[in-house]
């Protein structure tokens, strides 16, 4: 019984990782276009954790890696819409360390506290068909449009520009239940109208990587949007939390893109990006897998076989997060966000020492032009899973039961009984 709940605890942590642009048409002098940017902080995911972009971004700073631009997804994006409005040093953590964003976060609930239902609801998803109900049922309950922050528009005056990632659904409440309807989102991304330009036009990096998703092929760009909507749609990830409302449309998650490589490289040279420091546990692979048609460890998979980053190890950062936890003796789940602002201030404070201290160290044995060390991972994916695969080293593998498979305890996936029809998946 512990096992099938610690796998939910995995799932929630899921829930919740200097300079003006070049102008569009200038020219390298070697007669190639010239990305907008020199350096891009990639920050994935990172659960209810909002000052662990905070310290990554000035750990930088104080490593003389100044980020052009901050890109963010799921619950790494409230950070971020903080270090939009809060550019100076000391401020950004001064405001998340407040009574007013302790106020803010504690309307955070827990929207199905108990354990079983909670387990039903997973379960249910093993063999759904068509558009799951991520509209009226969910685990976490986040306030829509609460504006709190100063800046009422992305920064284009100070150092530092930021873009969040999210994805807008093309289908709402009455898709849910209807005989052979499928999910079908759209890309987004959210920035100032100067980086926007840059994105304008721009494909679908998941769409390209898996083309039987439920990922459109065009992507939306939105200059127009205010910080606190952009990263209230970033972090809603589908199932676990209830989605982001803008203009009318439901907004998902950042999770659509979890380690958005692919649009770092559209813009800067010089990419510094969390690495995912555990495998996804089969209920997080599996609401991505519904909601978007593809897995989650197929997306981390292809990410870190990246050999022209920097990588900033993130092991036991969960450790930091406020996201809910399962209470084994209750059966149920618990808000982690703590009730006495003294104690929020001392955690914010932890989630910024983490990821100054994370950043510095990779920016230490990664200094100039060095990229892909991996030497600093404190949980390392091995590197014998990146050649020579087969269905006995396989990281991700197929068969004909079952087109992701991570263990031998899905459904089908059984490598010895199925070595035959094993298809190793690059």
């Amino acid at each position: 019984m512990n096992r099938r709940f610690a796998l939910i605890a995995f799932a929630l942590v899921f829930a919740l990782s200097l300079g003006q642009p070049a102008r569009a048409g200038d020219v390298a002098t070697d007669g190639a276009k010239r990305k907008p940017y020199r350096r891009a902080l990639v920050v994935a995911g990172g659960g209810i954790a909002p000052a662990l972009v905070l310290g990554m971004i000035e750990g930088a700073r104080h490593r003389g890696w100044n980020p052009d631009i901050v890109i963010t997804t799921c619950g790494s994006s409230i950070g971020a819409a903080i270090a939009n409005s809060y550019p100076g040093d000391g401020q950004a953590i001064a405001f998340a360390k407040s009574k007013a964003f302790h106020d803010l976060l504690s309307q955070v609930t827990v929207a199905t506290p108990q354990l079983l239902t909670v387990q039903a609801r997973m379960d249910a998803l093993r063999d759904f068909v068509g558009v799951p109900q991520i509209f009226n049922e969910f685990l976490i309950h986040m306030p829509s449009q609460t504006y709190f922050l100063p800046r009422k528009t992305f920064n284009t005056n100070g150092p530092t520009r930021f873009l969040m990632l999210a994805a807008k659904a093309e289908f709402g409440p009455s898709s849910v239940g209807v005989r052979g309807a499928k999910p079908d989102y759209t890309q987004v991304y959210f920035t100032d109208p100067e980086t926007a330009r840059y994105l304008e036009g721009a494909s679908s990096p998941i769409r390209k990587l898996f083309p039987k998703s439920y990922v459109r092929r065009d992507t939306i760009v939105r200059g127009d949007v205010r910080p606190e909507d952009a990263a209230r749609a970033s972090v809603s990830d589908p199932v676990l939390i209830n989605p982001g409302r803008i203009d009318g449309d439901y907004y998902f998650t950042g999770a659509v893109d979890l380690i958005p490589i692919e649009t770092a490289r559209l813009l800067a040279d010089e990419i510094l990006v969390t690495h995912p420091s555990t495998l996804f546990a089969d209920y997080e692979d599996r609401v991505i897998e519904k909601s978007f048609g593809f897995g989650q460890n197929m997306r981390m998979f292809g990410a870190i076989q990246a050999q022209d980053v920097k990588w900033i190890d993130t092991y036991n950062q969960a450790k930091t997060s406020f996201s809910p936890a399962p209470q084994y003796l209750t059966l149920s789940l618990q808000n982690k966000i703590p009730k006495d602002a003294a104690a929020f201030a001392r955690g914010i404070q932890r989630q910024y020492d983490f990821g100054y201290d994370r950043v510095q160290e990779a920016l230490d044995v990664q200094p100039g032009s060095v990229v892909n060390v991996r030497s600093h991972l404190r949980r390392p994916i091995n590197p014998r899973l990146w050649y020579g695969f087969n269905c006995e080293n396989a990281y991700v593998w197929k068969t004909v039961h079952n087109p992701y498979c991570t263990n031998d305890n899905w459904n089908g996936c059984n490598r010895r009984t199925e070595a035959a029809t094993c298809v190793v998946i690059r």
